[in-house]
């Protein structure tokens, strides 16, 4: 999964042992919340904005790995072009 955001151009922190990732989304126009809310809304996807573990994690989103992997790279690919359709520059 770590491969899939990479290659979708998503930085992401390796998790140590968890079932989740924090990913960096600070190149988009958007809060985490607004963020999470629009790719619920426009992509079918669901994560956590990272204001939900406190005010340091403005930027970043948690991605939950519970799923399977068919699904996990489908949401993958739906994330990747939410993403660069908001990215700066």
């Amino acid at each position: 999964l770590l491969k899939k955001l990479a290659e979708a151009g998503i930085p992401t922190n390796k998790p140590s042992g968890a079932f989740f990732a924090f990913s960096d989304i600070r190149q988009c126009s958007l809060s985490s919340f607004d963020f999470c809310v629009q790719l619920l809304r426009e992509k079918g996807v669901l994560v956590f904005p990272g204001t939900q573990y406190g005010q340091g994690g403005e930027g970043f989103i948690r991605i939950s790995f519970l799923a399977s992997l068919e699904h996990l790279e489908d949401a993958i690919d739906r994330l990747g072009d939410f993403y660069h359709e908001r990215a700066a520059g």
